[in-house]
């Protein structure tokens, strides 16, 4: 008897689930994406730098393999590195992030290369980017800023 009461409980909760909780099951782990900012463009330039974090909060590892904005024709991963005294800028066919670990994009560093700009950007303009990493993608949306 207590059963069949738990089991009538349990079903009359179903409607509560969120469509977003039923998605994100369905779905499983993914890998959270933190935006920071995309550069204002500078005149006449078609090309600008894009900066978020990445944390690999799913159970295997992801690689970072491409990015697409629907405001360029072409977003590189790159890295930039200090080299006797010079920063070099290398672009990345892929990023291999850990299970747990975290990808920071930041000035100096890993960032997102966005070229072949649609329009002028700036301060106040939102990017939308997808994430594509081995067989899930991502969106997100980065403000500009100067």
């Amino acid at each position: 008897m207590k059963l069949m009461m738990l089991l009538g409980y349990a079903v009359m909760s179903l409607p509560l689930l969120s469509a977003g909780a039923v998605k994100a099951a369905t779905q499983g782990p993914r890998p959270l994406v933190e935006p920071m900012f995309v550069r204002a463009n500078l005149a006449g330039m078609d090309m600008t730098a894009g900066y978020l974090t990445i944390t690999n909060t799913t159970n295997k590892v992801i690689h970072l393999t491409k990015v697409t904005s629907p405001l360029a024709e072409k977003v590189e991963i790159h890295d930039s590195r200090l080299e006797n005294g010079i920063v070099k800028m290398r672009q990345v066919d892929s990023l291999e992030i850990p299970v747990g670990d975290m990808a920071r994009f930041e000035p100096k560093g890993k960032h997102l290369m966005l070229t072949g700009l649609k329009h002028e950007l700036k301060s106040g303009d939102t990017v939308a980017l997808e994430l594509h990493f081995d067989a899930l993608s991502v969106k997100t949306v980065l403000p500009v800023h100067e």
